[in-house]
């Protein structure tokens, strides 16, 4: 956990749950969560996680197409899926999750 956000995990029958908060996301939010995912992943050996992401906002398009390229390196071989409570950045959340599918990354939202 970071003082930026809180990230909770809990190991399910066939994946990870992550319950991800923050107040806001910025690009050391997304850096910062994603490789705890990815390493919990790794300490736990699951290839599927389900990030429920309870941030109220997202990052410009042009920061969502870097921390996409960025994230998937992270997250490489992993299946990620998105829960988003937030209506509003549906379309901000999709366009980074495109980007990382359209590089062979296995995300949905």
């Amino acid at each position: 956990m970071s003082g930026l956000y809180s990230l909770e995990f809990e190991q399910r029958k066939n994946y990870l749950y992550a319950h991800l908060a923050s107040e806001s996301v910025s690009v050391a939010v997304i850096e910062g969560y994603t490789r705890e995912i990815a390493k919990k992943m790794d300490e736990i050996g699951a290839t599927h996680v389900l990030v429920y992401r309870d941030i109220p906002n997202s990052l410009p398009i042009s920061e969502v197409y870097q921390t996409a390229l960025e994230s998937l390196e992270r997250l490489r071989g992993k299946k990620l899926a998105i829960v988003n409570p937030y209506v509003e950045i549906e379309k901000d959340l999709e366009f980074g999750l495109t980007v990382g599918k359209n590089r062979g990354g296995n995300y949905n939202i």
